[in-house]
């Protein structure tokens, strides 16, 4: 009985110096095997280590226990887990290739087939409708991106950027569908957030698009400025759309470079478009240091605009 006691009392306070260890988040529990090892190993030398190692089955079973839970802990810190949501859960199709967290807390994921708004729990899907001109024009989405102004947007396969307003539950297209010849086949280019209010969006044959957004109505105004008619730029074909450390927006075309400088846009001035190398084709590389903007171009290298 005596030995019994005492074998208890001796393993028991092994397992409350792991419990003390794991409260502390120690890595210490391959050192305690250890030592619970060596005590096990070490001969009998004292009354209470004889009367605890003439107890063989209760030190096995406690020995195996703690290593058990010892290796179960340990082990645990390296698990990873993984987790997945697919069309058994809700989601529009499988093929996924935008994800999105909104400042909402919305998750947006854009698949081969559909726009899809997951709250964790329920998933909301959005897609293209021929008697709709407010919807996607196209259900495959490539990118998702959230702007100033909390609006949702949306790269289509078919190329058409889509602002989606949360609270109307509306999009708006761009380029905007013209008949114009020249225009009827546009997509897309580029995206420029100028500040919290103007965004510039540029396009493959529509020119360029200035939205200014209308707090009042929770909506963009939007304004195009084209290669033909007063307030001009120089080709509507946009390869990128730059702002630069002072504020200024550069318009690489197909040809020619544009300049929309920080003054006039402070004063409002859209239309007060600087023209420059119109006979050059740009492509949309452009980089910038403490004295240069540096500009790529089709067969005629980089040209390098000093800030002086």
């Amino acid at each position: 009985c005596m030995q019994a006691i005492a074998c208890l009392e001796y393993c028991t306070m092994f397992i409350r110096k792991l419990i003390m260890q794991i409260k502390k988040k120690k890595n210490n529990l391959k050192n305690l095997k250890i030592e619970l090892l060596i005590l096990y190993c070490t001969p009998a030398s004292t009354i209470e280590i004889k009367a605890i190692m003439h107890s063989k089955v209760a030190i096995n079973l406690i020995f195996g226990i703690v290593l058990a839970l010892t290796s179960t802990i340990v082990n645990a810190q390296d698990v990873l887990k993984f987790e997945y949501i697919s069309s058994k859960d809700g989601l529009s199709q499988n093929t996924v290739f935008s994800i999105l967290p909104d400042k909402k807390g919305f998750l947006w994921i854009g698949t081969m087939n559909g726009l899809n708004r997951y709250d964790g729990k329920d998933f909301k899907i959005y897609k293209s409708q021929s008697n709709s001109s407010e919807i996607l024009t196209n259900n495959r989405i490539s990118r998702l991106w959230q702007d100033d102004n909390n609006f949702i947007w949306i790269q289509s396969y078919d190329g058409f950027y889509h602002a989606f307003n949360q609270e109307k539950e509306t999009f708006q297209t761009l380029p905007t569908y013209n008949d114009n010849i020249e225009e009827r086949n546009s997509t897309a280019t580029s995206f420029c957030q100028y500040d919290s209010s103007t965004i510039f969006v540029g396009t493959t044959a529509s020119g360029i698009y200035l939205l200014k957004y209308i707090k009042e109505i929770n909506q963009y105004k939007t304004r195009q400025f084209l290669s033909r008619g007063k307030e001009t730029i120089t080709n509507n074909h946009i390869l990128n759309i730059y702002k630069d450390g002072a504020k200024n927006i550069w318009i690489l075309t197909k040809k020619g470079i544009n300049l929309l400088s920080a003054t006039d846009l402070a004063q409002g001035n859209h239309g007060n478009i600087t023209h420059f190398h119109t006979t050059v084709s740009f492509t949309n590389a452009v980089a910038e240091n403490e004295e240069y903007l540096l500009f790529g171009t089709q067969n005629n290298g980089i040209i390098a605009w000093h800030k002086a």
